[in-house]
């Protein structure tokens, strides 16, 4: 999860277009993780981006009916 802890740290300093990236980049890699998909929720709602929220919220739904 490299990319994970390197979004957290620039979340950290407040650049957080880089800390989005960073998520993204470990959610292509891990796509079925709800723990980064949570991590992308919660800087999306931080940053004001409701419809990128909604979407990742979207992703974690459908992980989850399949496991059901």
């Amino acid at each position: 999860y490299i990319y994970f802890y390197i979004g957290k740290i620039y979340e950290r300093k407040k650049l957080y277009a880089q800390a989005a990236e960073s998520y993204e980049m470990e959610v292509q890699k891990y796509p079925s993780s709800k723990f980064l998909l949570r991590a992308l929720v919660k800087l999306y709602v931080k940053t004001n981006r409701p419809d990128q929220a909604q979407r990742c919220l979207n992703l974690i739904l459908n992980l989850s009916k399949q496991k059901d």
